[in-house]
């Protein structure tokens, strides 16, 4: 129980002992009488002016009908009109009871995972829903795990983890993608028009992880293809056509939908609408693909998912959106047995993207929760880079243009 819960327990239970005259362990009227006084008595001075709201009181709270009042029936009362009435208190502890617990959700997301998810994440995917049913399915090392995304979740592992092979939903996944998928990426749509392609050593699948509806059919759409022969994928240019680190959507819609590829330390602005005749988007004056640390949005990636040279190669193994648009859009992006809470959202101001930066069994300090606006500071075996990064930021930044020179995959400020 809460501390100020205590306290009012304590007050009432006085409260309703000092009222108790007869001490028959309940309320009579004429006590009831006295205990309107004693709440108002600016408005009802006297007991002649107390009576007719001491019995329609009394009526309210009797609901039992005995006759009387039970020390739960006058707590009750207490909680909803006496002592929220008379100073205030109890309504405004438990607004701020509320708003304490508000900002707890969402602190322990992607921080306790299980082995060998608490090392490494190769693959998020969301199953794109809303509140409570939010969840996330987690590959790492051919096993899949069932998370519980939504920041009110009381429980973050759903089931799991399992080998892929034996999942409800990814039980269908052919070699090489039943061991090992390097990235995945939905087309949104939802239903049966729901795709997700996933990428393997050069290769992608075409699968979906729509709930099914009716007779049970394969979830295969296509059999693994080389990403360069692809209809949506085929014009992805070196690295990306052999190898994918992880990749994430903006979320839009139509023409202004972008995914961020990312490979060996490069990231690339695609749209894989099968209706453009160009996938590969203009980023001038940036070129496209470009190095991470030059990117307009993820230029503001620390260490070590800014990969700038042989010595800091992790960079990002997965990314995962909370699915909301405009500047409530919170991506997390993994790296190792790090976690970054991420703002991808176009208009966002540079320096500012960073929320939160964290080992994944470390706790978000009390200060900074999902929507915090400073980076938490990093500890642990991996803060070492950490310690690095402004020397690296300074060593590798570009020395024409700028993070400002461009936004890719940019929509008109509504």
């Amino acid at each position: 129980m809460a501390q100020f819960e205590v306290e009012m327990e304590t007050e009432m239970r006085a409260a309703f002992e000092t009222l108790d005259e007869d001490k028959s362990g309940s309320l009579s009227l004429d006590e009831v009488r006295d205990l309107v006084q004693k709440l108002e008595p600016d408005l009802y001075p006297t007991a002649k002016k107390a009576a007719p709201v001491a019995k329609k009181l009394f009526k309210e709270c009797d609901t039992n009908g005995s006759g009387c009042l039970e020390y739960e029936e006058f707590a009750e009362y207490w909680e909803r009109e006496g002592h929220k009435k008379s100073n205030g208190r109890w309504g405004a502890a438990k607004k701020e009871a509320a708003a304490a617990d508000k900002a707890r959700k969402g602190r322990d997301l992607f921080l306790k995972l299980p082995p060998p998810f608490d090392t490494k994440i190769d693959v998020a995917l969301a199953n794109g829903a809303k509140g409570a049913k939010a969840m996330a399915w987690l590959f790492s090392g051919g096993q899949v795990l069932d998370y519980a995304t939504w920041k009110g979740a009381r429980t973050r592992v759903l089931a799991g983890p399992v080998p892929a092979a034996e999942h409800p939903i990814f039980g269908e996944l052919p070699p090489p993608f039943d061991g090992k998928v390097d990235a995945v990426l939905s087309n949104g749509l939802g239903g049966s028009c729901q795709a997700d392609w996933f990428f393997c050593d050069g290769l992608v699948l075409e699968y979906t992880s729509a709930e099914m509806k009716g007779p049970r059919s394969s979830r295969l759409r296509s059999a693994p293809v080389l990403t360069t022969s692809h209809a949506v994928w085929g014009e992805l240019p070196p690295p990306f056509d052999r190898n994918i680190d992880a990749a994430l959507t903006n979320g839009l819609d139509g023409e202004y939908r972008t995914d961020w590829l990312f490979s060996e330390g490069k990231v690339l602005d695609y749209t894989p609408l099968k209706y453009i005749k160009k996938r590969v988007k203009e980023t001038y004056p940036i070129p496209n693909p470009c190095k991470v640390r030059d990117h307009p949005i993820f230029g503001d990636l620390p260490v070590p998912f800014l990969t700038t040279g042989p010595a800091l190669t992790t960079g990002v193994d997965a990314a995962i959106s909370n699915g909301v648009d405009g500047k409530h859009r919170v991506d997390w992006l993994f790296s190792g047995r790090r976690v970054l809470n991420f703002s991808t959202w176009t208009y966002g101001e540079p320096g500012t993207r960073v929320k939160s930066h964290v080992a994944r069994d470390e706790h978000v300090p009390e200060d900074c929760g999902e929507d915090c606006a400073d980076g938490a500071e990093a500890t642990g075996p991996d803060a070492g880079a950490d310690e690095a990064e402004d020397e690296v930021r300074e060593a590798s930044a570009p020395q024409e243009g700028g993070a400002d020179a461009g936004l890719p995959g940019t929509v008109p400020e509504p």
